[in-house]
């Protein structure tokens, strides 16, 4: 059982992200769910700061949507090109 430095809870060693050195295997300080809970707020930070980090398609999509963009599929296309 490991303590959680961010959620204070008392977990297995399973629910922490493990790496092995060569003195052993060791755990994050952080266990798996706010660890990627801090990623994502990172990444979020990052691409509020306008650097560049990639977005995966459908963060993407769901970005440009909340933005209030109108997204056209290769199937909305069909209506202007045939006459």
């Amino acid at each position: 059982m490991k303590e959680c430095i961010e959620c204070g809870r008392n977990l297995p060693e399973s629910k922490f992200r493990a790496y092995e050195t060569k003195s052993g295997t060791h755990y994050t300080s952080r266990c798996r769910l706010c660890e990627s809970r801090h990623t994502a707020e990172r990444q979020k930070l990052i691409r509020r700061a306008g650097k560049l980090a990639p977005y995966t398609n459908e963060q993407l999509v769901d970005e440009l949507r909340r933005r209030g963009a109108y997204i056209m599929y290769g199937s909305d296309f069909d209506s202007i090109t045939t006459i």
